[in-house]
């Protein structure tokens, strides 16, 4: 069996203390995941993707929102357990963010990734996947930890991608 990285260790140990994540990310003010979710106005019969799922509780809200085709992915196998205990996804894969993702080009109307572009976890780079698999004239919502935004060069990226 590979080594756990770091950071798989750290989210397989919140997945096993699933019963306060919620509560724990909920607190925390720099958590913006009800109104990174305000962004996506019309999710109803939209294909919509979960990057960096977690434990599902973005899903959890699309689907309150009357989304029914979520897929979602996660780099934690203990997260994507947890997620999948809510029977609110499609479907749920183990990816990793930082590298080429194994979905097609131009397939989802929406892309929604909260909690996932922090300090030594998801840069910038993932962009580029993210991208790839919405379709064009699609939405990409997400946030970035702030003290993120002022270590990587997300604010450089996102003016290059304007650009293009």
């Amino acid at each position: 069996m590979p080594q756990k990285s770091l950071g798989q260790q750290n989210y397989d140990g919140f997945a096993y203390r699933y019963a306060h994540y919620a509560q724990d990310k909920a607190a925390n003010a720099h958590y913006e995941r009800p109104n990174t979710l305000a962004l996506l106005t019309d999710v109803r019969g939209r294909r919509v993707l979960d990057a960096g799922c977690g434990t599902g509780l973005v899903g959890e809200l699309l689907y309150r929102q009357g989304c029914r085709n979520i897929d979602g992915l996660d780099y934690s196998p203990e997260m994507l357990a947890r997620a999948r205990e809510k029977q609110v996804y499609q479907s749920l894969a183990r990816q990793d963010l930082t590298q080429s993702l194994d979905i097609e080009d131009n397939i989802y109307d929406a892309v929604i990734s909260v909690g996932t572009f922090t300090c030594g976890h998801v840069g910038p780079g993932a962009f580029d996947e993210l991208i790839r698999v919405t379709q064009p004239g699609g939405c990409i919502c997400f946030t970035v930890r702030e003290q993120a935004w002022g270590e990587e060069d997300y604010h450089q990226t996102l003016h290059t991608f304007e650009k293009d």
